[in-house]
């Protein structure tokens, strides 16, 4: 039994240690739209951006669902007539990325080695 719960769990291990994450790309941030997934790392990203663009900061733009993110969608959908309990829907994403129509015209990248973005231009 001993002997199974370890292969299993190697087995597990080496399947995700091969599973490369996708590399988040600014092209790619520019480009999210939505797709049925309000999980989606670099559509948690341009939500992130464009909540912080309309005044409702949403924390540091990390592309993580965390609280304050939470906090500010709510805050945005109260302010446009949205019922939302601070998870992305269809209907807040469309009123959110229709604050604004085009991506800055500044340069998005990954900082150092934490998981942060930062916007500079």
């Amino acid at each position: 039994m001993h002997v199974r719960v370890l292969v299993s769990a190697i087995l597990l291990w080496l399947f995700a240690s091969s599973v490369q994450a996708a590399e988040i790309t600014p092209a790619g941030i520019n480009d999210s739209q939505w797709g049925n997934s309000a999980n989606d790392e670099a559509l948690l990203i341009k939500a992130q951006i464009l909540l912080d663009r309309a005044r409702f900061s949403p924390g540091e733009i990390d592309g993580r669902d965390g609280e304050n993110y939470r906090k500010a969608l709510t805050a945005f959908a109260r302010e446009h007539s949205i019922e939302s309990k601070g998870n992305l829907t269809e209907q807040l994403w469309r009123e959110l990325s229709a604050t604004s129509q085009e991506p800055r015209r500044r340069q998005i990248h990954p900082v150092g080695q934490r998981r942060g973005w930062a916007i500079s231009g």
